[in-house]
């Protein structure tokens, strides 16, 4: 199979995408990192930067150390906007999904299918906010916007093509719904491998530093742990997959595990203060 048609099955591959300016804007041949002495990076055991005002700084510059504030700039960006376009495909992913259910609850009542076959441009403008009189009575009215009416009609005609001529069934739903579902498993495998990319060119933590995240840790609640644990053996396949408990030397791990349980930390915390 070919590049292309495999870009085709797949859709485009935006990890790839933003990996690659990624580790090109970091790339040492283009001179993005500057060379940093071992001092710069690894301060003496049980220290930490510390501020003009005496402030103690942890988990400072952990990316982009010794760039140029214009690439810094450029960091930055790519960040941004890999986050907003890697979020747009999950929720178009979770979208269609969601319509693909819809269909299913509405098959097995035998309700809405006909309209999503016949649906008209009229139909699709009932929600588009421009009506000029009353809309009729219809079963499409039954969608509270006319982002969620597309979608419904765009599922329906994805699952239509997969079964051909006749009434969509209950195994053409079940078949777009499991494509849909490894589609989703593929981007949450592509999400992990680009966050341990990112967390890889993080400069190495400190032994401080370590010892304030394992405090950290000891703090979240019992329903963000499972998580903690998920990112630790998925990084360290020797630890025993099938213990509930798993004991951690902070100042045994690699960076890169390190690093990932800090900003997972860092977004559990910052959660947790939305919600208070």
């Amino acid at each position: 199979m070919s590049k292309d048609s495999r870009e085709n099955e797949c859709g485009p591959d935006y990890f790839g995408y933003w990996k690659h300016l990624f580790l090109d804007l970091l790339s040492p041949n283009g001179g993005a990192l500057l060379p940093l002495k071992e001092s710069d990076t690894e301060p003496a055991a049980g220290t930490c930067s510390v501020g003009g005002n005496g402030s103690v700084s942890y988990f400072s510059e952990a990316l982009g150390k010794g760039l140029s504030e214009l690439k810094k700039e450029k960091l930055n960006l790519i960040l941004k906007q890999s986050i907003s376009c890697l979020n747009n495909e999950a929720d178009e992913m979770l979208d269609n999904i969601s319509a693909a259910f819809q269909l299913e609850a509405d098959l097995r009542g035998k309700e809405l299918l006909g309209c999503y076959a016949s649906a008209s441009k009229e139909d699709l403008s009932v929600h588009s906010g421009h009506r000029k009189r009353k809309a009729p009575s219809s079963p499409m009215s039954s969608y509270p916007d006319n982002h969620t009416l597309q979608t419904a009609k765009q599922v329906y005609d994805a699952i239509q093509a997969l079964q051909g001529s006749g009434e969509i069934g209950h195994e053409a739903v079940e078949k777009y719904l499991n494509e849909m579902l490894l589609k989703l498993g593929k981007i949450e495998v592509d999400l992990e491998d680009f966050l341990n990319v990112l967390v890889s060119k993080c400069r190495p933590m400190t032994i401080a530093e370590k010892r304030r995240l394992g405090r950290l840790v000891q703090k979240l609640p019992s329903k963000a742990v499972d998580r903690l644990a998920e990112i630790i053996k998925d990084r360290n396949p020797a630890t025993n997959q099938n213990s509930d408990t798993i004991q951690v030397d902070f100042e045994e791990l690699d960076d890169v595990t390190l690093w990932r349980l800090h900003f997972y930390v860092e977004n559990v915390a910052k959660a947790n203060r939305l919600h208070t």
